[in-house]
């Protein structure tokens, strides 16, 4: 019977061709959108679940009410891990990670007596030898008890062994690392899975020798990029940990900060949705909320594909009812025509599925500047999927065909015959007519989400900046020695399509940001607040083209004797315009007791998702890690090729 009903089916198919494709390209674009959802949605929700022991790890991060305001660090002070060991023995094991530096350069022997460089931005870490007891990683050579028993020790993943040495023996092969001192590879472990948020592919050990000591002894020292990690042993809840962090910040910081710290534990598994800390390296933070609200897009775009089909298949009920009254005369009941009718719309989901499935992982591969990496779509390879493309599959054929079978079955013969049965069509009519509505509505609001986004996009790109990012090329600093770097300025303004290079610790808009107290002197009173800080060569200003709002820019000098600030550290001191705060003498960093002499309009230093910060600006190469140079754009290939070979 079921081979018959197919056998008819195709039949019809041939017959009806138009209304055949349009069904199926219909449902095979719903599914599509909604298995590539599915995946995605899936995979971001996945992250560090699979994680050996992730119930049980953390990251210490604390939030602050100083200043009046609250802000949330996940950054730690080096002696932070050593206090907590001797303060929370109960803690299973407790780590520290250094990813503090920004873009750097391998430079790696090969056998034939070449050497390769790699820049790397991301995924390298300094770690102790706890790390691998937290962090579990599989280990393909070497061994975790001994990696870092000898100085400048280096862990690779398998990727990165591969990268540098290719086919060649990675064990005991040296790495000189950002020129400044050498690595001996002891240990290769696997990737890490895209779906966690601590990767690392490049491992050190702290112990650099004493020529190259890593950390900073100081409890005010804090940066975004050292985290303390802790393993809890199996039972014990974060909260006894988080009561005991109450008695540890006062113990260890001063009377003026420790009221407003708060410690606590982090669980490994919220880090990838808890928007309050940053992400990192280059993993993201998504809110719980956005994936929620794709997933519901998903959905609305497989209803619509659904009530779609329902629409075009009720609308040929009237047209096939002779066909129907033909078979109910030949003693076909209900029921037969019902699985009829049903076997046909199961044709039309299964290949729409098939096609789907199909089209899904191309799709998702054109598609990852803007979706993501990280997960793909292939049910031979991932059951879940391959189930939920089955009961998307069936939930379709029952929703979508059960109702025009339905409607046919119940069709009088008599009337079918007569070419009178649409005379009388009742609430088939009224619930058509509501599907129309209801798929109406949902596309409505669909095409005025996707216009919002647009405009909010291009927002973005239109917003100004407080800079000119046009024709700027920013670039990595492998040293910082000021002779060298004025030379490789000159040397690329000697080329004609360059036209100004500068310096500065991170460029104008980074995720690498400076953060530190400054002193200031109001009337009587020496007050305290908080800033970005940006350490920049004179020629900041005229290479990404900012404006002066008040004062002037920077008198060349030997030593720091004035600073810039931007507006918003201006509001940040109480003054109402920039012209008050000419001549406030300020003490952070470097810059000790010196006046501001200029005024620079706001810019942003962050993503356009935050709000733009008090900074300021200190005249220093001491911390020249990025340069940046303004280019003539009709000479662009030109400028890149000298910047490239200076």
């Amino acid at each position: 019977m079921i081979a018959n009903y197919v056998k008819t089916s195709l039949r019809k198919f041939r017959r009806s061709k138009l209304h055949t494709l349009i069904n199926v390209v219909g449902l095979t674009l719903g599914l599509l959108c909604a298995v590539i959802i599915f995946q995605k949605v899936r995979f971001e929700f996945s992250f560090d679940r699979e994680t050996p022991d992730a119930d049980r790890i953390f990251r210490i991060v604390h939030q602050s009410t100083k200043f009046d305001r609250l802000s949330h660090t996940d950054g730690v002070p080096y002696p932070l891990v050593d206090a907590f060991r001797q303060d929370f023995p109960e803690a299973e094991h407790v780590t520290i990670t250094d990813g503090n530096f920004g873009a750097v350069v391998i430079a790696v022997e090969r056998a034939d007596g070449q050497v390769a460089r790699f820049k790397e931005e991301a995924g390298i870490a300094f770690v102790d030898p706890e790390y691998f007891d937290i962090f579990a990683r599989q280990w393909v050579k070497g061994d975790p008890a001994t990696a870092f028993n000898a100085p400048r020790s280096v862990v690779l993943s398998e990727s990165l062994a591969r990268k540098y040495f290719g086919d060649e023996e990675p064990m005991g092969r040296l790495l000189t690392f950002d020129n400044e001192f050498d690595l001996t590879v002891t240990g290769i472990v696997a990737d890490a899975p895209p779906n966690t948020m601590v990767r690392l592919d490049m491992l050190i050990t702290f112990d650099l020798g004493e020529a190259h000591y890593r950390g900073n002894d100081s409890w005010g020292s804090v940066a975004s990029s050292v985290q303390a990690w802790v393993k809890l042993p199996p039972g014990m809840p974060a909260r006894r940990i988080n009561e005991g962090f109450r008695d540890f910040v006062t113990r260890y910081w001063d009377e003026e900060d420790a009221p407003h710290l708060t410690y606590f534990l982090q669980p490994l598994p919220e880090i990838h949705f808890d928007e309050r800390f940053n992400a990192i390296g280059e993993q993201q933070i998504v809110a719980r909320e956005t994936l929620w609200a794709l997933a519901l897009v998903g959905f609305f775009l497989l209803l619509t594909a659904c009530i779609n089909f329902i629409n075009l298949n009720t609308v040929l009920v009237f047209r096939r009812a002779k066909e129907v009254a033909v078979r109910k005369v030949m003693g076909g009941t209900p029921r037969q025509i019902v699985a009829y009718f049903m076997t046909e719309t199961a044709l039309v989901t299964g290949l729409a599925v098939v096609l789907a499935l199909a089209l899904a992982n191309p799709l998702i591969a054109l598609s990852r500047s803007f979706i993501g990496e990280g997960f793909s779509a292939n049910p031979f390879a991932d059951p879940v999927l391959a189930a939920f493309a089955f009961l998307a599959g069936l939930a379709l054929t029952v929703f979508s065909g059960l109702y025009p079978a339905f409607l046919l079955s119940r069709l009088s013969p008599t009337l079918a015959m007569r070419g009178t049965a649409d005379r009388k069509p009742g609430a088939f009519l009224t619930l058509r007519r509501g599907l129309v509505v209801v798929q109406f509505a949902i596309t409505q609001v669909l095409i005025i989400c996707t216009l919002t986004a647009m405009v909010q996009m291009q927002h973005l790109y239109d917003v100004p900046l407080g800079y000119n990012p046009e024709a700027i090329v920013e670039f990595d600093i492998p040293e910082r020695d000021e002779t060298k770097l004025e030379t490789l300025a000159a040397q690329m303004r000697r080329a004609g399509p360059v036209q100004s290079v500068t310096y500065s610790n991170s460029g104008a808009s980074s995720d690498n940001t400076w953060n530190a107290n400054f002193y200031y002197e109001k009337g009587d009173e020496r007050l305290q607040n908080n800033t970005q800080v940006k350490l920049i060569e004179p020629g900041y200003l005229e290479t990404y083209q900012m404006k002066l709002v008040a004062g002037e820019g920077f008198v060349p000098s030997d030593t720091i004797a004035s600073v810039l600030v931007n507006e918003a550290f201006v509001r940040r001191m109480g003054y109402e315009t920039p012209h008050e705060a000419l001549g406030t003498m300020i003490s952070s960093w470097m810059a000790r007791g010196v006046p501001v002499v200029g005024v620079v309009q706001d810019f942003n230093t962050n993503s356009l998702h935050r709000e733009i910060k008090p900074v300021l600006l200190i005249p220093t190469m001491s911390y020249a890690y990025v340069g940046a140079a303004r280019v003539n754009t009709a000479q662009l290939e030109e400028a890149l090729a000298a910047i490239e070979a200076a």
